[in-house]
C-alpha cells in the first residue's frame, strides 16, 4: 500500500527550495472560492519570484484517476485562482504566516483564510485588487509513482500549446523528489 496523500505532500514542501522557491508561505488544503470550487492540496504562495502562486495537487500511488479528472481538478483550481487579486493574495500570505493549522490536513474555508469569524464579504476581499496574471500561476502534480503515458501527454500539450507553467514531480519512497521532463523519460533530481 502507498504511502499517504500528506506525506507525499510533505515530501514536496520539503524540497520547495530546490524546484526553484526558496522563501515560501503555504497553506495545505484551501479553498480557492464557492460553490464549485473545491480544495486544493497545497496553495504556495512564494515571494519575490515570478510565481505569486504555485497549486499542487497530490495523488497516491496508481490512485486509478484517470489523466483527465486529475487535470481537470487542477485546471479548475487555476481558474479560480486566475480571480484572486492583490488583497487576497496578501490576506493569504498572512493567514499562511500567522496561523498556527494553516499546513494542517483540516481544509482551510475562504472566511477562515480571508480572517472572517463568520461569513462576511470573504470572496471579495479574496478577488480585490489587480488580478493574478496566468504566467503567476504555476501547477504541479505530485505523484509517487511514474504517471501513466496519458497523463504525461496531457500535461505536454498544455505546456506546449496553452502555455501554462505545469509540471510533474515524482516523490519517491527515499525520501527525493524527481521534476518528470514531460517530453522524454528522463527525470531530473530536485
Amino acid at each position: 500500500m502507498g504511502r499517504r496523500e500528506w506525506e507525499i505532500e510533505d515530501q514536496i514542501v520539503a524540497h520547495l527550495a530546490e524546484l526553484g522557491y526558496p522563501k515560501i508561505d503555504w497553506i495545505r488544503r484551501a479553498k480557492l472560492g464557492r460553490g464549485g470550487a473545491g480544495t486544493v492540496d497545497l496553495l504556495v504562495l512564494p515571494e519575490h519570484h515570478k510565481h505569486s502562486l504555485v497549486l499542487i495537487e497530490v495523488k497516491q500511488g496508481n490512485s486509478g484517476e484517470a489523466a483527465a479528472k486529475v487535470v481537470g481538478q487542477l485546471l479548475s483550481y487555476y481558474v479560480a485562482a486566475l480571480a484572486i487579486g492583490a488583497s487576497g493574495l496578501v490576506q493569504l500570505r498572512r493567514f499562511a504566516r500567522t496561523y498556527p493549522r494553516a499546513q494542517e490536513a483540516k481544509p482551510k474555508s475562504l472566511q477562515m483564510m480571508m480572517g472572517f469569524p463568520h461569513r462576511g464579504p470573504d470572496l471579495e476581499l479574496l478577488h480585490a485588487g489587480m488580478k493574478i496574471a496566468p504566467e503567476q500561476v504555476a501547477l504541479i502534480i505530485g505523484l509517487e509513482q511514474e504517471p501513466r503515458p496519458s497523463l504525461r501527454a496531457v500535461c505536454l500539450w498544455l505546456k506546449e500549446h496553452a502555455k501554462l507553467d505545469i509540471r510533474i514531480l515524482l516523490a519517491h519512497a527515499d525520501g527525493g523528489v524527481k521534476a518528470l521532463d514531460l517530453a522524454s523519460e528522463q527525470h531530473t533530481t530536485a
